[in-house]
């Protein structure tokens, strides 16, 4: 019995070795980015990451697989699975895909919840797991980062910077590099990590009054740049910061860091909002309709009539969920950016 105890230890110590050198020898092989480097817009981000266009793909969450990470063309031709994981907060640049494996777009799959409990910005702690990476041109070498619960990953440079959830103190801002190494706690608040823009991280405190921050992540140091209450900060030059302006009726607003004028761009109560080189897309509370406006808030369309969430962008489609859907993905509705009224069911198919 003792010698048979002794070869299952043995035999464990072996698989543990071998895992560990496994783990480094992934590391090892990383190719590293410039420092400027961005894995995603900020208005993509801030609206749960479900799509990222990189280098002539789009790298996306299927809603006819459960939301699993799948590629494709921008024209959305030849889409391919690339993991069997629900990706959230998809990142992509160099040679690597990061996501955090998030909410399933079934809501009868044991990734989703309905439990609400401790969520940060929409997003349950119980629904959120590892922080992933894959390498971007098949899906292959999958590189935990993180295997306890994370969420809203934003890639900056060679670090990721993240929400990583823990039962004592909750949500606190994290970041990890690419490589699995080096992470490290930054602060006790779950700052939302979406609104990055080169080096530098948009943000808000939390709490009651939200004022605007400026996280210089090549300093590793936060300074207040605007006193007002802001959510959803974001940003596509550097220079312009776009944000859900709490003290004016929940319009969206845009911050000039070079004059500090405010200019207020969307009158109505809004819900959320996508910021892109061209266009601002945002979903209205009153009346319930999503919209699409030039970034100095002129030419107003609407796109559909209802109440959505997460809107995601790419240079060819929009795309976005129905808000009655909290626990889930759910269906994905998708329309081209040139005719943004033809709108329709994002179906780009599953396993077969």
């Amino acid at each position: 019995m003792k010698k048979t105890l002794a070869i299952i230890i043995s035999v464990l110590l072996v698989i543990a070795l071998v895992l560990i050198g496994y783990q480094s020898y992934q590391s090892s092989l990383t190719v590293f980015n410039d420092d400027d480097a961005n894995g995603n817009t900020s208005g993509n981000l801030n609206n749960l990451g479900l799509f990222c266009e990189y280098e002539g793909k789009v790298y996306f969450s299927n809603p006819d697989d459960k939301g699993r990470l799948y590629c494709m063309n921008p024209d959305e031709s030849e889409p391919q699975k690339m993991s069997n994981d629900y990706a959230t907060s998809i990142n992509a640049y160099g040679n690597y895909v990061f996501y955090t494996i998030g909410l399933a777009s079934n809501p009868d799959d044991e990734n989703a919840t309905k439990d609400s409990t401790n969520s940060f910005l929409g997003v349950s702690p119980k629904a959120a797991n590892y922080l992933t990476r894959v390498d971007i041109k098949d899906g292959k070498n999958r590189l935990v980062l993180d295997d306890e619960p994370s969420m809203k990953a934003a890639l900056i440079g060679n670090y990721i910077y993240y929400i990583h959830y823990e039962s004592s103190t909750y949500s606190n801002l994290y970041k990890v590099k690419i490589d699995g190494e080096e992470q490290e706690k930054l602060n006790n608040e779950p700052i939302n990590t979406a609104g990055a823009f080169k080096h530098i991280l948009y943000t808000n405190t939390e709490g009651t009054y939200q004022k605007m921050l400026l996280w210089d992540t090549t300093q590793n140091s936060i300074k207040e740049i605007f006193d007002g209450d802001v959510y959803y900060c974001s940003s596509n030059n550097g220079t312009e910061i776009y944000y859900m302006d709490c003290d004016n009726g929940y319009g969206i607003s845009k911050l000039d860091l070079t004059t500090n004028k405010v200019t207020k761009i969307v009158t109505d109560r809004i819900e959320n909002f996508n910021l892109t080189n061209n266009y601002i897309y945002y979903q209205k509370n009153d009346p319930e309709v999503l919209c699409r406006c030039d970034l100095d808030g002129k030419n107003e369309i609407e796109i559909a009539k209802g109440y959505y969430q997460h809107i995601n962008v790419t240079s060819q489609y929009i795309y976005f969920s129905d808000f009655s859907k909290r626990s889930s993905i759910g269906t994905i509705y998708h329309a081209s950016v040139k005719r943004p009224q033809e709108v329709s069911v994002f179906s780009p198919g599953g396993p077969e």
